[in-house]
């Protein structure tokens, strides 16, 4: 039940960076471009949906990559895990986070 909780919140925090990325561009698309936030939006989404298929989720920072920074903070290793610090698969990156970001930015390109 723990690993579900974790992976739903991960995929949850996901979702909401992908919705505020795909915000932010097209703020700033609709300053640079005079035109429909909602549609530019939508669009963006369906992009960044889209990437995160492509990629399966291999965007976010490795164990490996953060181990400098988390020595320089001063902060304990991360704990071993059977999956690495991420819950999500592949698999479940696209169901629970690609998937959402694009059905609502067709939604909203509609």
């Amino acid at each position: 039940m723990r690993t579900v909780r974790r992976g739903l919140l991960e995929a949850a925090v996901l979702y909401t960076l992908g919705m505020l990325v795909a915000a932010l561009g097209a703020a700033g698309w609709t300053l640079a471009d005079n035109g429909s936030f909602r549609w530019r939006f939508g669009v963006l989404l369906v992009v960044s949906g889209t990437l995160l298929t492509l990629t399966g989720g291999g965007l976010q920072m490795s164990r490996f990559a953060t181990k400098e920074i988390r020595v320089l903070l001063g902060a304990s290793p991360e704990r071993e895990t059977a999956t690495g610090s991420q819950v999500l698969t592949s698999f479940g990156v696209f169901l629970l986070v690609a998937v959402p970001l694009i059905a609502t930015g067709m939604t909203l390109t509609a």
